[in-house]
C-alpha cells in the first residue's frame, strides 16, 4: 500500500482559449512536482495555440496574442512535458482536475503520446474537508491557508498555490479523516459529503469554551477527563477552524464526531504571526512524536548535510512584509541561525530607532552565536515560499548597522510596489 505521503503528486495547471479541450487550445502549461510533502521542481511554459484568444480570456489572464505569437509550438514541448510525467508512482492533480486533464490529454493525443494517470481533484477534496462555508475557488483557499498570490490566472502561480493547498490537505485527510494509503485518498474525493451532528448536549457542554477563541493564528488542543491530550492542531484562523468542529453541529469527519465526548477541556495558544503558527506546529508535533520521524510536515532534512549551501548561507537574515496601502504598515521578520527571534509591525513612514537596538542586539551581538537550527530554518524558508515572491528578503552579512537600516527603509517602498497590484484586485474567480 502506497502512502499518501509517498506518490509524486504532478500539480498542473492550463490557461487556454476556451473550454473546449478539442477545438480549444493550451496558451500556457505550469507542472509542479510534489514529493513528501515539499515542492521539488517546477515547470511552465507559454505554448503558442495558433488560434485567437477570446479578448475577456486575454484580460483575465494576462497574457496577450503578441505573447503567445512567439511561444513554441505544442510539438517542441510535448517531450519535456511527457518527461515530467515519467516518473514513480505519479498522480495528476489539478483544481477540478477533469477540466486540465482533459487538455493535457488532448495535448499529448496530438502528440501520439499515450496519457494515463490516476487523478486527484484538490476542489472535491478541499468540499470535503474544509469548512462548509469556506469558497473553494483556489483564492480563497490560499488566503485560508496563509498563501500569498499575485499575477492570478498565470499558469505557474495557480498551480504552485494549488500544490501549497494540496499539502495542506493531506495533512487534514490524514489527521481528521484517518486516510493513509493513496488508494483511500483517491476514493475519498468521490465519495459523498457526508455531515454528522454532534450530540446537542456534548455542543452545549463545549460552547462555553468557544466564547473567547481568538481569530488568530496559533495552536489548539482537547484534553479528556484525566487531563491527557487527545488532540491537537494548528490553524491561521482559531475562531473558525475550533468552530468548524463544533458550532456548526455538523462536521464531515467521523473520527473528530467519535472524540467529542472525550473532550473536557479545550485549550489554544495563539501566535503573533502566521510564521510563528507554524514554528509552534513544528514544535508540537516534535514534543508528541519524539521518536517518529517528521518526514510529512514542513521539516524535511534530518541533519546539516542534507541543507543546502544556499541555505547555510541564508540563515541570517530579515524579512519585511508589505501589508496593503491601506493600512500602511510593515512586517518586520528577524531570522538568525535560522530561528526566527523578533517580528514587529511598523508604520510605512515610521522611524526605525525602536527596531534598530533589536537589530543591533541580534545580529551585531557575538554572544549571540550559536548552532543553527536547521529544522525551524526550513520551516522558515517554506513559509517564505508561501509568500510567492511578495515579501522582501534582506541579507545582513557584511553590513554594519546603519547600513542595514538603510536597506530597510529602501525595502519598505518597494514592499509596497509589490503588494499594489494585488491590493488593488479584489475580484476572486
Amino acid at each position: 500500500m502506497i502512502s499518501i505521503w509517498e506518490p509524486t503528486y504532478i500539480v498542473t495547471d492550463v490557461e487556454t482559449t476556451g473550454s473546449n479541450p478539442v477545438k480549444n487550445r493550451i496558451t500556457e502549461l505550469a507542472c509542479v512536482t510534489v514529493r513528501g510533502g515539499e515542492i521539488v521542481s517546477e515547470f511552465s511554459t507559454l505554448i503558442n495555440p495558433h488560434q485567437e484568444i477570446p479578448p475577456y480570456v486575454a484580460k483575465m489572464t494576462g497574457i496577450s496574442q503578441s505573447m503567445v505569437s512567439v511561444a513554441p509550438d505544442e510539438y517542441e514541448v510535448v517531450d519535456l512535458v511527457k518527461s515530467i510525467f515519467k516518473v514513480k508512482n505519479t498522480v495528476f492533480v489539478a483544481h477540478n482536475v477533469n477540466f486540465d486533464y482533459s487538455f493535457i490529454n488532448a495535448f499529448f493525443q496530438r502528440g501520439f503520446i499515450h496519457f494515463d494517470y490516476p487523478r486527484l481533484c484538490t476542489l472535491k477534496l478541499a468540499r470535503k474537508l474544509l469548512p462548509r462555508d469556506l469558497k473553494k475557488n483556489v483564492g480563497d483557499l490560499s488566503e485560508y491557508l496563509g498563501i500569498r498570490m499575485k499575477n492570478r490566472h498565470r499558469a505557474l502561480i495557480d498551480a504552485k498555490s494549488t500544490a501549497m493547498i494540496l499539502t495542506e490537505l493531506l495533512h487534514v485527510a490524514e489527521k481528521e479523516h484517518k486516510i493513509n494509503t493513496l488508494d483511500e485518498l483517491l476514493l475519498f474525493q468521490n465519495k459523498p459529503i457526508y455531515n454528522y451532528k454532534v450530540n446537542d448536549d456534548i455542543a452545549r457542554k463545549l460552547a462555553g469554551q468557544l466564547i473567547d477563541i481568538p481569530y488568530s493564528p496559533g495552536i489548539f488542543r482537547f484534553f479528556d477527563e484525566k487531563e491527557k491530550l487527545i488532540y491537537w492542531d494548528y490553524s491561521f484562523n482559531l475562531n473558525q477552524k475550533l468552530k468548524s468542529f463544533f458550532d456548526t453541529h455538523h462536521i464531515t469527519s467521523k473520527s473528530i464526531l467519535e472524540m467529542t465526548p472525550n473532550i473536557v477541556r479545550i485549550e489554544w495558544e495563539e501566535t503573533d504571526s502566521e510564521l510563528s503558527a507554524l514554528i509552534l506546529r513544528e514544535r508540537m508535533f516534535k514534543k508528541t512524536n519524539p521518536k517518529t520521524p517528521d518526514e510529512k510536515t514542513l521539516n524535511m532534512f534530518d541533519d546539516e548535510k542534507a541543507i543546502s549551501k544556499s541555505t547555510i548561507n541564508n540563515s541570517d537574515f530579515i524579512y519585511l512584509q508589505a501589508r496593503d496601502n491601506y493600512e500602511k504598515l510593515v512586517d518586520i521578520y528577524l531570522i538568525k541561525n535560522g530561528k526566527l527571534v523578533h517580528q514587529s509591525t511598523i508604520g510605512k513612514k515610521a522611524g526605525l530607532e525602536s527596531i534598530k537596538m533589536k537589530i543591533k542586539d541580534i545580529y551585531f551581538d557575538m554572544t549571540n552565536s550559536v548552532n543553527t537550527d536547521f529544522s525551524e530554518l526550513q520551516v522558515i524558508n517554506k513559509w517564505v515560499e508561501m509568500q510567492n515572491g511578495l515579501g522582501i528578503e534582506l541579507q545582513i552579512n557584511g553590513l554594519d548597522i546603519e547600513s542595514v537600516i538603510h536597506e530597510i527603509q529602501r525595502s519598505i517602498q518597494k514592499a509596497f510596489e509589490i503588494i499594489e497590484p494585488v491590493t488593488h484586485s479584489s475580484l476572486h474567480f
